[in-house]
């Protein structure tokens, strides 16, 4: 059997100032550049990615596979609409310039918006099923964070869908969508259904450690050890101001009246779980206080805050300044801060040189806060931003983030070293602080930009984590955003209050 392969990835935050130019494709950031036909076999072997499991398991098979093109960019604003085009041009051509192909399997996230298309992955996957015979299966891998639209699930046969966050099981979502590719070709899991969640549940709760994702994920498993049947749900990406924005399930099987069993007792439980989650984001302040209450009483140990709300990994802009603020005011020691994305900063810093002083002011392009943090620091360490991964999440992957450096701020009030990246990225692996020899056994309070990732490099070395809210373009509390696209009724978070589509009225007073 001959696959073809392709990839194309972003998660977009309607409400981010900074829109996915075609040139954040072609670049690397923590995840490769933009790679063409077998280039994709070498570069995948060894990394945690979908495409990685799906690969191995047809190779293992004695499939063939016809790679075509991957890339991503970093979650950020709307995808530029040329860039989306000329992306979408190559893969549709190099699709048609293939003959005697027996499957398509797609590499994608499940979130990406353009001005043009709300559902960027169903116009996707709307033209290739256009060009693809109709006897042709197309196979899809998404995000845990994917908004799944109807359209998403007509254009394609089947589709998986990550079970992690922390994303663990890239991998295996891979695999499982070749699982679900071989026993569509004999003749199973033709009957599909899909069915959306009527309530948004913000990043800051969707961690599958706590409850009650654990629990609702733990049924998947037992679910799929017990039928013959492919049931996967989404959580969302609720930073989209979409129609399609929130959890969803989709399933298939090979008896429709079991499937909509399965469909709807999930659905009940989902659901129930409603009542269950809670909001524990604490003010940045508060944090700082528990913080240093919590280390005064057992002495060491690394207690680390989560600034949820300016998390590039749901496209923030990564630079904003409030936890670092507060720092410096309850006059912390031993603390640090990754990443700030300050391109004009790195500049600077590379023109002076390393071991040398510079007064400054650093982050906050983007006005999230009212200033930006001024003082006279230490360039500590500056170095070309190329890094290799060594966390569950993004073992193998060799970052390319075009430029790094740790500075310390210089004053006899606090002890803080800050990380400054010229481009935005979620500092999730611990690589990054071994690749700047800083020492985290003896950070005391250690600043994170990302809302839940960090956990599956940094909850071992942690004696506390906290997730503070603090300015930023991923709000968290959802009942914030100035949503105007959504579908009615669908609640801004768990038992949180109903959205209600704004209808103008004419003068004629019509709709």
């Amino acid at each position: 059997m001959k696959i073809l392969m392709a990839g194309f990835q972003h998660e977009t935050n309607t409400f981010s100032p900074i829109p996915a130019l075609y040139n954040d494709f072609v670049k690397a950031d923590i995840w490769p550049k933009m790679i063409f036909a077998d280039e994709m076999l070498s570069v995948f072997d060894g990394m945690s990615l979908p495409s990685t499991g799906f690969m191995r398991r047809a190779k293992q098979a004695g499939h063939e596979l016809s790679p075509l093109l991957w890339c991503s960019a970093e979650p950020s604003g709307l995808v530029d609409d040329q860039a989306f085009e000329d992306i979408m041009s190559q893969i549709c051509q190099m699709i048609l310039a293939e003959s005697d192909f027996d499957a398509v399997y797609l590499d994608l996230h499940g979130a990406m918006a353009t001005a043009k298309y709300d559902d960027a992955e169903g116009e996707l996957l709307r033209r290739i099923k256009s060009i693809v015979p109709d006897d042709i299966p197309i196979v899809v891998s998404l995000d845990f964070h994917a908004n799944v639209s109807p359209l998403m699930v007509e254009q394609s046969d089947l589709i998986s869908i990550y079970r992690t966050y922390p994303h663990i099981d890239m991998i295996e979502t891979g695999e499982r969508a070749f699982e679900y590719l071989v026993s569509w070709l004999e003749g199973g899991l033709r009957y599909k259904q899909l069915c959306q969640i009527p309530y948004l549940i913000p990043l800051s709760a969707q961690c599958t450690n706590d409850k009650p994702n654990k629990q609702l994920y733990q049924y998947l498993e037992q679910w799929d050890q017990d039928t013959e049947q492919g049931l996967e749900l989404a959580l969302g990406f609720p930073p989209a101001d979409i129609y399609d924005a929130g959890p969803a399930i989709v399933a298939y099987g090979s008896d429709k009246t079991a499937l909509k069993q399965s469909v709807n007792k999930l659905y009940g439980t989902v659901l129930e779980a409603e009542q269950i989650y809670q909001d524990k984001l604490l003010e940045a302040d508060e944090a700082i206080e528990l913080s240093l209450k919590h280390l005064a009483k057992h002495h060491q140990g690394t207690v680390i805050l989560a600034d949820v709300q300016d998390n590039s990994g749901a496209g923030a802009t990564s630079d904003t300044t409030g936890i670092l603020d507060q720092m410096i005011k309850a006059g912390v020691k031993g603390g640090v801060v990754a990443a700030i994305c300050d391109a004009k900063l790195i500049g600077e810093v590379l023109a002076v040189g390393e071991g040398q002083y510079i007064e400054t002011q650093v982050g906050n392009h983007f006005s999230f806060n009212a200033e930006r943090v001024a003082g006279r620091w230490l360039i500590e360490k500056v170095t070309d931003g190329c890094f290799t991964c060594t966390g569950d999440m993004y073992l193998g992957a060799k970052a390319n983030v075009g430029g790094l450096a740790c500075l310390r701020l210089l004053s006899d009030d606090v002890d803080i070293r800050v990380v400054i990246s010229r481009d935005r990225f979620q500092c999730v692996d611990r690589s990054v602080f071994h690749h700047l020899d800083i020492k985290l056994d003896e950070c005391r309070i250690l600043v994170l930009k990302s809302t839940v990732h960090f956990q599956a490099d940094f909850a071992p070395i942690a004696s506390k984590m906290f997730q503070v809210v603090s300015p930023g373009a991923h709000p968290c509390r959802l009942s914030n955003l100035a949503y105007q696209n959504l579908r009615n009724n669908v609640r801004l978070g768990p038992c949180g209050p109903a959205f209600k589509k704004q209808v103008t009225l004419t003068s004629e007073g019509g709709a």
